[in-house]
């Protein structure tokens, strides 16, 4: 077994990176700032995270690293944790998306684009199914949940758009 500190500091700054230890290639132990100093192959390799707990210094990379090789996996990275630290982390993290996902849908409508189209992408995305976590534990909504919200935020939207017209 090889084992590699990424980072071993409760802070940052200078050489300091926060708790985060790679196992062999394929397991991460805590997913502190030592994460970013992988390159992309050793982050693609990552198959397995266990978080000990759900304190930032712990934590701060997982977004990141799994945004960065989400679509380029056949399979989701395994995350392990504590059900309280994943009922701190998740959640939030689907709040972000959503909040986004609304601000995308008015600013598209803004520019002069149909909002409608935002409805039919992530259809495309259902459409394509695919192995996906339970939204419970995802830290993106559902693509059901997306097209949900995205249809009640359509009025708004649409009054947006045809301003633009």
């Amino acid at each position: 077994m090889k084992f590699r500190v990424l980072g071993c500091s409760g802070s940052i700054g200078g050489e300091a990176r926060t708790s985060s230890f790679l196992l062999d290639r394929d397991i991460l132990l805590d997913a502190g700032t030592g994460v970013g100093d992988l390159s992309i192959d050793e982050l693609r390799r990552i198959d397995h995270v266990f978080l000990s707990h759900s304190h930032l210094d712990h934590v701060t990379s997982l977004p990141l690293l799994l945004d960065t090789v989400a679509a380029e996996r056949k399979t989701p990275v395994t995350v392990y944790a504590q059900a309280a630290t994943l009922g701190v982390i998740l959640p939030y993290s689907r709040t972000q998306e959503s909040e986004a996902d609304e601000i995308g849908l008015m600013l598209m409508a803004e520019a002069g684009y149909d909002p409608r189209e935002a409805v039919k992408l992530w259809q495309n995305f259902e459409a394509l199914g695919g192995e996906r976590p339970p939204e419970f534990l995802s830290t993106h909504p559902a693509e059901g949940t997306r097209i949900e919200r995205l249809q009640e935020l359509m009025p708004e939207a649409l009054e947006r758009y045809e301003e633009q017209q």
